[in-house]
């Protein structure tokens, strides 16, 4: 019995450190430490405004699988964005928007910010039916710093676009900023005026 009873704080005790960790990926000043999936899609969820990512670092502290995972990227990025050597694996985000409205889509939709040392593995990209397109299967569309991310195995396509087809294995399109030591096998395609 005193075993027993001994053992039930110790179990309190890993609820505890399971609550702490968890605690650990909210927002620390200006940094957010990401442990789970579901801290991820909030993350994700938050930046539908620029103004959340401004000035704020993210971390991933372990790899994330979005496989079956009802998901439409990250929308717009200002921060800085460090996988820390992790891997996102099972990524898909498929837009049709109809003939008028213009799409971003990737893990990053748009992104002004810094984002490194990310894998992306078997991630599947796709616009259809935009005016313009712009797909990229880690950004977009970028206007910031891109080092030490690479895209293994996986898909990019926009269809159907009626003004401007932009596609890429890792941004669709690089308006300022650079890329450095980064790498994509992934499939392009693009259809639509060029």
């Amino acid at each position: 019995c005193l075993l027993l009873v001994l053992s039930l704080p110790v179990t309190a005790l890993a609820e505890e450190a399971k609550d702490t960790d968890e605690a650990a990926a909210a927002e620390e000043g200006t940094t957010l430490r990401i442990l789970r999936q579901k801290q991820f899609l909030d993350f994700a969820e938050n930046c539908r405004l620029d103004s959340y990512s401004r000035n704020l670092s993210v971390v991933l502290l372990t790899d994330i699988d979005l496989t079956g995972v009802d998901f439409s990227g990250i929308p717009i990025f200002c921060g800085n964005f460090d996988g820390n050597g992790h891997t996102i694996s099972g990524l898909k985000v498929s837009i049709a928007v109809g003939d008028s409205d213009s799409a971003y889509a990737g893990l990053f939709g748009y992104s002004s910010g810094k984002i490194s040392n990310v894998t992306l593995l078997n991630a599947s990209v796709q616009i259809k039916d935009s005016t313009f397109g712009y797909a990229g299967a880690l950004v977009g569309a970028a206007a910031g710093t891109i080092s030490h991310c690479y895209v293994r195995a996986g898909s990019v396509s926009v269809t159907n676009a009626k003004t401007s087809a932009n596609a890429g294995g890792l941004v669709g399109r690089m308006y300022a900023g650079t890329i450095s030591e980064c790498y994509s096998s992934a499939a392009v395609s693009a259809s639509g005026t060029m």
